[in-house]
């Protein structure tokens, strides 16, 4: 399937159902990068001026006219919510889109290094708590707990390493060439983590202590 395609069939009909009210629509994630699998998700950035819930039961109906709507997925908002949104969540959010249709509110020209340290640290925080929250309480369900943080740690080592260059890499096989240390260990995991179906016990201890040391090291810089 071409992921391109699938959006601008998609953003054509948005603009059909809500003509100028249709502020922007944008593609983002493994499918904008180029990396995404037959699986993977189909993420549609969707803005509307004064989005109500009559907005999202038309755009939902849309969705479903769609190809392998199944995959859809991705976020639906309005302009004025998005402008008044966390920046730490914003650096990662306009960063990845690519735009169709319109203009975000930002660009990614708008943001600084230490926003990025800043979304960098908020997104370690969570894998910290989460790894320490998987090793005494999850049980057998640890292992998959594990190989979505280390897939998601991506996008913390993206905002990391813009934090320290002011230089934003969309895909993973180009961060690879330009981290070291753990960093690079971290993004090796991510990789494999969405290539290998199953960890072996002493690779979910390896990755637990790798991610704890991480991201406790990323929260404290």
């Amino acid at each position: 399937m071409d992921s391109f395609a699938w959006a601008e069939e998609s953003a054509q009909k948005l603009r059909e159902q809500f003509g100028d009210r249709l502020a922007f629509v944008g593609l983002q994630g493994s499918r904008a990068r180029g990396e995404e699998t037959p699986a993977s998700d189909i993420d549609l950035v969707v803005l509307l001026d004064d989005l109500d819930d009559a907005d999202l039961t038309a755009y939902k109906a849309i969705v479903q006219t769609m190809p392998q709507a199944e995959l859809a997925c991705g976020f639906v908002g309005s302009p004025d919510v998005l402008a008044k949104w966390p920046r730490h969540e914003l650096f990662q959010f306009v960063n990845d889109t690519v735009p169709l249709h319109g203009k975000l509110p930002f660009a990614p020209s708008d943001f600084t290094r230490e926003e990025a340290k800043d979304a960098a640290r908020i997104g370690a925080s969570g894998i910290y708590h989460a790894t320490c929250h998987a090793a005494v309480f999850d049980g057998d369900a640890e292992e998959g707990v594990l190989r979505e943080l280390a897939k998601s740690a991506f996008f913390t080592l993206q905002a990391l390493h813009f934090s320290r260059t002011g230089e934003y890499v969309r895909k993973k096989s180009d961060l690879a060439k330009a981290l070291n240390g753990e960093d690079a260990e971290v993004l090796a995991w991510s990789l494999k983590a969405k290539a290998t179906p199953k960890l072996a016990p002493q690779e979910v201890r390896e990755l637990s202590r790798l991610l704890l040391r991480w991201s406790r090291d990323v929260i404290a810089s």
